[in-house]
């Protein structure tokens, strides 16, 4: 019981009024520390929802985290072309 009053206390020192809201936030923030592979698309690497360029085929391998949503991004499998 302590640690879930010291959970609310924090939730609301956020700002969030709602535990649920406060939850999803956290849980999609840990799901974009999950490296995600990036799918080649005509000449393009793409890896994350949001739909950014992570790099073109005939460059190395890119950032190791999108610049525009924050998905971690695993390059380990990736020809450099």
């Amino acid at each position: 019981a302590e640690s879930t009053d010291f959970a609310e206390d924090r939730l609301f020192a956020f700002g969030y009024s709602n535990e649920h809201e406060a939850l999803n936030i956290a849980i999609k923030a840990l799901e974009k520390q999950i490296p995600k592979k990036p799918t080649l698309y005509e000449d393009k690497y793409y890896g994350c929802d949001c739909g950014n360029v992570l790099a073109f085929k005939n460059e190395a391998p890119g950032l190791t985290y999108c610049l525009n949503c924050g998905q971690a991004i695993d390059w380990s499998d990736i020809d450099e072309q």
